[in-house]
């Protein structure tokens, strides 16, 4: 028995995906997004405290907030959430038209604005209500916020070079999406080993994705609003 759908199967399966996502409500969809960017936020925060500190190589310190970060989309496949990055595959059954582009554009403002406003609670939470970023770690997010808005690209402009990162982020995220999609169960109530399973396919890209520096757009979302708040408190 084959553990992972053919391409062939699997641009089927897509195409069904898509007609599904249309069939949720605005509220689903908003707080499923809602979720999806609290998601993300946790995962990131941990990047953050990982990335914390001196590493002499640093090829190895990329490593670990990759693989620490890719924790987040896996909380978002494996519960089960929506998060627009992924969502933009929904394309496949516009093109396919099996949906109309209202219900893409539905979903995706959806999506987007419930997952805008997921990471910017957990952003707020954790600066503002726990305390664990009056430290080291708060530095290390208010740099991070910093870099995301002023940091040079050799040879080109800030928005250009981060444009082509939030394409690169995209392109794997989805591929991450569709590997966990790919993956069969030889018994389904084996609950442990789908974990397991849809868990190993959606690390490999993700974590790619963080050591490459690519920039999913809930990731900035999340980095960037806890310095923000950081600095408003200081100040």
């Amino acid at each position: 028995m084959k553990n992972f759908l053919t391409p062939e199967e699997l641009a089927t399966s897509l195409v069904a995906w898509g007609e599904a996502k249309v069939k949720s409500s605005s509220l689903q969809l908003l707080v499923l997004g809602f979720l999806a960017g609290a998601y993300i936020g946790f995962a990131a925060h941990l990047a953050t405290v990982v990335g914390t500190g001196d590493f002499s190589w640093i090829g190895m310190k990329k490593f670990m907030i990759g693989t620490v970060f890719s924790v987040g989309l896996m909380l978002v496949i494996i519960p089960g959430s929506e998060l627009w990055t992924g969502n933009t595959m929904m394309t496949a059954a516009f093109l396919e038209k099996k949906i109309s582009f209202s219900q893409v554009m539905r979903n995706w403002f959806w999506v987007y604005l419930g997952n805008l406003l997921g990471s910017i609670f957990l952003a707020w939470m954790i600066v503002s209500q726990t305390g664990i970023m009056d430290g080291v770690f708060g530095g290390t997010a208010l740099q991070i916020a910093s870099a995301k808005v002023s940091h040079e690209v050799a040879g080109h402009s800030h928005n250009w070079g981060y444009f082509f990162r939030a394409v690169g982020c995209n392109w794997l995220v989805c591929l991450a999406v569709l590997q966990a999609m790919a993956a069969k169960y030889l018994v389904s109530s084996f609950q442990s080993w789908l974990s397991l399973q849809q868990g190993l396919n959606t690390w490999s890209p993700t974590c790619t994705l963080s050591r490459r520096e690519f920039l999913p757009k809930v990731y900035r979302a999340h980095v960037q609003h806890p310095g923000l708040i950081r600095l408003l408190l200081i100040n």
